[in-house]
């Protein structure tokens, strides 16, 4: 009987253990954002294609405005907690297309695409605070750099819907998704994992309309 009573003690005292410690989180509903905020960056110009460093503290995107008088497209580095900005890439409008893709995992490099304008785009990479341009690979229509650095996942530009991917130094270069497993129209390559197994995506199916008829749903 006491060996029982002893069993039992102990079990109310793991119980109400259980109950102080883990009550709260079993039976509480999650709690929404209390408040949400929004702070405005850019105004005035034409802003696209904005990517954060890994470490938050800078921004990267592109612009167009005109400077000194010209019609310019720029990759431009602004300091989030400062908003000093810093251009690092700059060209004519009339005959320069410019995109920005992300920042490198460490922040010390910033990819983007360019190409002549009727031209197929190249992968270029440039050092954040600026500096030579690097060319990493010819015709890239979409690329995806993954967390570790190594790899790249990107469609060409030259024709074809498959997703290939590839090491940074240009070697072991496959088809990661054919195109023929997906039938997309236009292909647009997001995030990948944090672990670089999975890729996000989003296209429009080739062979799906809207209720206009059009292709103009876009899948993820």
């Amino acid at each position: 009987g006491l060996v029982i009573a002893v069993a039992g003690l102990v079990l109310i005292v793991i119980a109400a253990g259980g109950w102080y410690l883990f009550g709260e989180k079993l039976f509480s509903k999650p709690t929404p954002f209390a408040k949400i905020s929004s702070e405005e960056l850019f105004t005035g110009d034409s802003i696209l294609y904005p990517t954060l460093s890994p470490d938050g503290k800078l921004i990267a995107y592109y612009k167009r405005a005109l400077k000194d008088g010209k019609d310019t497209k720029m990759v431009v580095v602004r300091q989030l907690a400062s908003g000093a900005e810093n251009v690092i890439r700059e060209v004519d409008s009339a005959n320069v297309n410019l995109w920005v893709v992300s920042f490198s995992p460490d922040g010390e490099y910033i990819y983007f695409r360019e190409s002549a304008v009727g031209g197929k785009p190249n992968l270029y990479k440039i050092a954040t605070l600026g500096g030579s341009v690097q060319k990493i690979m010819e015709d890239v229509a979409t690329a995806a750099i993954s967390p570790d650095g190594k790899k790249i996942a990107f469609k060409k530009a030259g024709g074809g819907q498959d997703i290939y991917e590839r090491n940074v130094d240009g070697s072991g270069q496959q088809v990661l998704l054919p195109a023929a497993d997906i039938n997309a129209g236009a292909i647009i390559l997001g995030d990948w994992s944090p672990d670089s197994k999975k890729l996000s995506m989003w296209y429009w199916r080739a062979d799906m309309k809207d209720e206009a008829g059009a292709n103009n749903s876009p899948y993820f």
